[in-house]
């Protein structure tokens, strides 16, 4: 039933957000999420509260399923409530690696999370948690010669000491009212340092 003539093709730009860190270009945070959640691996858990696959740096790795390498999974009725218990499996079940502009060769590039992360990138404390080899916790400060080999993004300061998780709330829910249906968006969040809570500026870049 289609009309007997050629489609044109729509162009779609979007302007990438983020932040420079030496020499790359990455937002501290991006993802997809959804306002009904597809999944849910505990009772206690709501679908029409949304869910959410957070990484740090540009999407591309929340919206690709990468072998080995996960993004967090966040469901906004219970953010702190993950899959994974055990350290060993918070480890191998996190981000590994960001996806980043390199400035300087014009180009995409993947990293190992611990060649970006030090304690100079300011919103590094609302990102990672520390393992010790014991226990995987939440650092009291970030010091100056911390071991980036140590860090494991779970995001788990932002998501229990900010504003995230209602800010996500609220655009999920605004969406899906306008829309009259669940919706799933791509998104990017900048993080800049505040007094007792970081300042987040969301982007909506797809619904």
């Amino acid at each position: 039933g289609l009309l007997d003539y050629d489609e044109r093709m729509a162009i779609l730009l979007q302007e990438v957000q983020g932040e420079r860190y030496r020499q790359y270009y990455f937002p501290a945070l991006a993802g997809v999420a959804y306002s009904y959640s597809p999944i849910v691996w505990n009772t206690r858990l709501k679908r029409d509260e949304g869910f959410i696959r957070l990484v740090m740096g540009l999407g591309t790795r929340a919206v690709d399923r990468i072998a080995g390498d996960y993004p967090r999974m966040i469901n906004l009725s219970h953010p702190q409530l993950r899959p994974e218990s055990m350290p060993k499996d918070i480890r191998d079940y996190s981000q590994h690696f960001v996806d980043a502009l390199d400035l300087e060769q014009n180009t995409l590039i993947t990293l190992p999370a611990e060649s970006v992360l030090d304690s100079n990138y300011d919103p590094l404390r609302w990102l990672i948690s520390v393992d010790d080899g014991e226990t995987i916790h939440q650092p009291l400060y970030i010091m100056p010669h911390m071991d980036p080999a140590q860090f494991v993004l779970t995001f788990s300061g932002l998501l229990q000491r900010s504003e995230f998780v209602p800010l996500m709330k609220t655009v999920l829910t605004r969406l899906a009212q306008e829309y009259e249906q669940p919706v799933d968006i791509e998104f990017a969040v900048s993080i800049t340092p505040g007094h007792y809570q970081p300042n987040l500026a969301f982007h909506l870049l797809q619904c």
